[in-house]
């Protein structure tokens, strides 16, 4: 497991380097001149002239790699229009996507496991087929019209709660709603087939021939021996929330790396977008690599190499 887990730690530098010549290239094609965002469309030509030279614009696209490359690994990639470090920029959004997406990981996982769980129990109810209908209409909800829609109900109709940003109380309940139940609806599905593939194995049976109730069979032996699939789910359930956080965060005015990164690419804000972009692959890829190495101690039957 050393073995590999050092392997796989070596990959991840190749890896970001892909994905940031990538990232870049992306921002080369993004349409728009920075220029005309920070001084304005009828600046003289001059003046842009001067603008682009001084934040090396008209530079040649291999020098442009080369300065991206250095400014990346010395952390003086700055903005554009504040100038002030990328880094630092991101690390006073990183925490509220951060506590986002571990709130909406939060609500899809004590939605899910009980009721894909119970489905399985319940092979071919009612209770089975009303979360399996349960799952498909969270799975078919966009969160650009669940999001609106939960705004409607509960800030606007009800008043329970605030209608965006992060720092009124209970601001963080709608978007993490949002963002869960797509996720619920997934990790449910999930977990009733892989809850019903371990019901039915031996050492289940073993277990109820000893004479526990249903309920210890299912949480001590069932559950635990599906957690595998389970786990993978969440795993890349948190990546997706962590990078896929930009619509809802948008909607709900919320402070995170997502509407940074849409703030980024209206103002042409290049190193911002693409200082972004990269935090949030290398979060997903370190997520990926942990759910990996999860298994091993959840399953005593995997052993990774």
């Amino acid at each position: 497991m050393t073995r590999w887990l050092l392997g796989r730690l070596a990959l991840l530098p190749v890896l970001l380097l892909a994905v940031s010549a990538g990232v870049f290239a992306l921002g080369e094609l993004v349409p728009g001149d920075p220029v005309d965002f920070m001084i304005g469309e009828h600046a003289t030509a001059e003046r842009k002239s001067e603008l682009r030279a001084a934040y090396h614009l008209d530079d040649p696209l291999p020098t442009r790699f080369v300065r991206f490359y250095r400014e990346l690994l010395t952390g003086d990639l700055a903005s554009l229009h504040t100038r002030r470090p990328v880094i630092e920029v991101l690390g006073e959004r990183l925490p509220h996507t951060a506590r986002l997406a571990g709130a909406a990981l939060l609500v899809s996982a004590l939605i899910a496991i009980p009721l894909g769980t119970l489905a399985a129990r319940k092979r071919g109810t009612w209770i089975d087929d009303g979360s399996m209908v349960v799952a498909l209409v969270g799975i078919s909800l966009p969160s650009f019209w669940l999001g609106p829609l939960l705004i409607i109900v509960f800030a606007i109709g009800l008043g329970w709660l605030p209608v965006s940003g992060a720092d009124a109380p209970g601001a963080i309940v709608l978007p993490a709603v949002t963002l869960g139940l797509g996720m619920a609806s997934i990790l449910t599905r999930i977990t009733r087939t892989s809850v019903l593939e371990t019901l039915g194995t031996d050492f289940v049976r073993t277990a109820r021939s000893k004479g526990l109730k249903e309920t210890q069979v299912v949480a001590r032996h069932a559950l635990r021996a599906a957690s595998i699939p389970i786990v993978t789910v969440l795993g890349l359930q948190l990546g997706a929330l962590l990078t896929g956080t930009v619509i809802t965060e948008e909607i709900f005015a919320w402070p995170g790396i997502g509407r940074e990164i849409v703030q980024a690419v209206r103002s042409r804000d290049l190193p911002v977008m693409q200082g972004a972009v990269l935090l949030l692959a290398t979060i997903w890829l370190l997520v990926n690599t942990a759910t990996d190495i999860a298994y091993a101690f959840l399953d005593p039957r995997v052993r990774l190499r």
